[in-house]
């Protein structure tokens, strides 16, 4: 069985680096940390939070890579931009892989990317795993993964752990080779891998 040729990597320009960074930092700001009980609510529940504020975060970053727009416009982009599961009008496309259909939670389309992002309470190895796996699969079709993990382990056990230098080779790794962002949040702190 022959392999298919390898999809190259995205580039990771300056702009480019700079709007995964905003988007990273959109959905790990403290306004959202602070309103939610990430303990008890499900990820559909911190997603469709989420989503308000990742179409302010893509508003503003319309309004500096296009300052002289109205704001009608800025909105009409951020809404056209962002794409997310629950929404019947617009769908993520699924990345086919091992004979399975995979979709992102969110899909960003800015300045010619596509950026997935995957959204995963962290309480066990499981959801660890699970949301690396994901993340590994939806780099073979999106520009750039941001993977939010959302650390609800007692004393922040996830956070903690990438201070290990395994943790951060890894960290290393998805993104040198995959394009894959790890971001990691609790209640309290966060965490933005290497972007």
């Amino acid at each position: 069985m022959a392999y298919a040729e390898k999809k190259h990597l995205a580039k990771k320009s300056t702009k480019r680096l700079k709007i995964i960074r905003s988007i990273s930092d959109v959905i790990t700001n403290d306004r959202i940390f602070s309103e939610i009980n990430i303990q008890n609510m499900s990820e559909a529940k911190i997603m469709g939070f989420m989503k308000r504020y990742l179409e302010e975060g893509l508003e503003e970053l319309f309004k500096e890579i296009s300052p002289s727009l109205k704001q009608s416009a800025y909105e009409r982009k951020a809404n056209k931009a962002l794409v997310w599961g629950p929404d019947p009008t617009n769908f993520i496309p699924a990345v086919n892989l091992f004979g399975t259909r995979n979709i992102a939670d969110y899909l960003v389309n800015i300045e010619g990317m596509q950026i997935a992002l995957e959204v995963e309470r962290g309480e066990d190895g499981k959801s660890v795993r699970d949301g690396l796996g994901q993340s590994l699969v939806y780099s073979t079709d999106y520009d750039f993964v941001i993977y939010l993990l959302i650390d609800v382990t007692k004393e922040e056990k996830i956070l903690k752990s990438l201070e290990n230098i395994k943790e951060q080779r890894l960290i290393g790794s998805l993104w040198e080779n995959h394009n894959v962002l790890l971001v990691v949040r609790s209640r309290k702190d966060r965490f933005l891998g290497i972007a």
